[in-house]
């Protein structure tokens, strides 16, 4: 079964660029709009622009960690 996620919003948040990179390569393929963040500070200020229907976040990150991003 296949599923349609273009129509979704994603915000990818993952620190370590190469994991970052592969990860979006693939996300990308799935979802027409793909935001990503280096970290959860970045994040925050990309889901106040963009409003996202999906986050994906590292849960531990410099500065302010997934968990914590999501509270």
């Amino acid at each position: 079964m296949k599923y349609d996620f273009s129509h979704l919003t994603l915000l990818y948040v993952e620190d370590d660029a190469i994991i970052r990179e592969h990860a979006l390569f693939y996300l990308r393929t799935l979802f027409l709009h793909v935001f990503e963040a280096k970290d959860g500070i970045e994040a925050l200020s990309i889901y106040h622009e963009s409003k996202p229907d999906i986050i994906i976040a590292d849960i531990k990150m410099p500065k302010l960690g997934g968990l914590d991003m999501m509270i």
